[in-house]
């Protein structure tokens, strides 16, 4: 990681405080949450500068609020806490964001935040072209208090966005539309860690003649700086019954609407088809949603356990170092680290556990997985001062003196391992899966260790241990 300039890491537990710390550090302060697009920009240099992290997981919001005209999710809401919600799950016109979580891995969405994915402003993610298409509204706060940004004026540039000097993203308010309505979101990927090449996100309000009475599309990925809104498409859907020419028409007029960039991924004019392509499909799985919602209910607000900030913090004996308490494989070590020291680095240099390997140091491979109150994460991409309150597992506390931990001798058993340098992230991946469900049919498995490559690309052997395992 290339954060090495970061001399202080602070964790606030006051929003007023986050405020105070922008002002004092101005340009050279980041907010930090989940950080998975921090060591992403850091793994390839594109970070400098940076002296200050801020982690604002200590503000409490980590929460969904429902009511009948809203839904406001926190900054720092998981994208797990959204899959596990059932307001999210239940509601068609809430497609966009259901379908847009069902592509990463679980690695990123157990670490991955709403407030990261829209502050960053990367064209490339895919919750912020879902939220576009549901008419988002940004929630920030600053020094002059709270504002809200529409979410189409919030993208201003490529890594851009139009928060002033000390404001921070608090939330995303998502209006309920009018009944009738349903959205969606598909994407165009390589592998579940990969940005998209292109996506789009559809939102749907039929009227009492089942014509379409609104519709907002948009499309992110490699189509321009920021997602594009495709207005052409727009134009065509409204006051059409969305019969197979409208939805056609719609796909065509939408490639009108963006204009792709060609890189080592894509072409300009492949991207440019598969926008239509990627319209229209979004257009038939919207609409297939419309035949059955189920009416937004009045509920109370649903908030989840707000986190923590780390405990045990104190000045370390270098100015540059604090001191923490890290709970690893049911020992507790207490240890002085750098604010912008990884977990992967912790472990690996200061406790000499060696099993998370150091691969790719941005969350494309998964063989630093380790377990974090249970779930699985990229240690890579996960600060070691976040996880001073909370218990880390790794494969060197599996088992113990009774044998092997079922997992490992199913990996065994199964001869799943070639050359090995995967097979510990795996196998971490494959305690949560079966933590969470004892008894995964195939396509589960492979969803639960879509986050880890095997390079040796031995995947058969290790569906087969991970089923052994299941089976006991």
């Amino acid at each position: 990681m290339a954060l090495t300039s970061v001399e202080s890491f602070h964790s606030p537990t006051e929003a007023a405080a986050v405020v105070q710390l922008l002002q004092q550090h101005e340009d050279s302060a980041l907010i930090v949450a989940g950080g998975t697009f921090l060591h992403g920009l850091a793994a390839r240099g594109l970070l400098t500068g940076i002296d200050a992290l801020i982690d604002i997981q200590g503000l409490g919001l980590d929460n969904i609020a429902v009511d009948p005209g809203n839904v406001v999710i926190g900054a720092t809401t998981r994208l797990a806490q959204i899959e596990q919600d059932d307001a999210v799950q239940q509601q068609a016109w809430l497609g966009a964001v259901k379908d847009a979580i069902t592509y990463p891995p679980v690695q990123i969405m157990n670490a991955a935040t709403v407030g990261g994915s829209i502050a960053s402003a990367c064209p490339l993610f895919d919750l912020p072209t879902g939220f576009l298409a549901l008419n988002g509204e940004v929630q920030a706060l600053g020094p002059d208090g709270s504002r809200a940004i529409p979410l189409e004026a919030f993208f201003s540039g490529l890594f851009e966005n139009s928060l002033a000097p000390a404001e921070f993203v608090t939330a995303i308010r998502l209006p309920v539309p009018p009944p009738n309505s349903a959205s969606a979101f598909i994407k165009l990927e390589t592998n579940a860690n990969d940005l998209a090449i292109v996506n789009a996100a559809v939102a749907l309000t039929l009227d009492g003649a089942n014509r379409c009475e609104q519709a907002r599309v948009f499309i992110g990925g490699g189509t321009g700086e920021t997602p594009a809104r495709a207005g052409s498409a727009e134009d065509l859907l409204a006051g059409a019954v969305l019969d197979e020419d409208t939805v056609s028409g719609a796909g065509k007029a939408a490639q009108g609407d963006v204009d792709p960039i060609s890189d080592h991924r894509a072409s300009k004019e492949y991207r440019s088809h598969m926008t239509g392509v990627l319209v229209q499909k979004a257009l038939r799985k919207a609409i297939a949603r419309l035949g059955g919602e189920s009416a937004m209910t009045n509920r109370q607000d649903r908030r989840f356990a707000r986190r923590q900030p780390p405990a045990g913090l104190r000045p370390g004996m270098g100015a540059m170092k604090q001191v923490i308490q890290l709970d690893v494989n049911n020992e507790t070590h207490e240890i002085a680290v750098e604010p912008h020291d990884s977990l992967l680095r912790t472990l690996r240099e200061t406790l000499g556990l060696n099993a998370a390997k150091r691969g790719c140091d941005s969350g494309g491979c998964g063989c630093c997985t380790v377990l974090v109150d249970g779930k699985a994460v990229y240690s890579c991409m996960t600060m070691a001062m976040q996880v001073g309150d909370r218990t880390v597992t790794t494969v060197e506390g599996l088992g113990g003196d009774a044998g092997l931990d079922p997992v490992q001798q199913a990996f065994i058993d199964a001869d799943a391992v070639q050359c090995g340098y995967c097979t510990c992230g795996i196998m971490m991946a494959a305690k949560q899966l079966l933590a969470e469900n004892p008894d995964p049919d195939e396509e589960a498995i492979r969803k639960g260790i879509s986050g880890n490559l095997c390079r040796c690309t031995g995947y058969q052997k290790i569906i087969e241990a991970v089923q052994m395992a299941a089976a006991g």
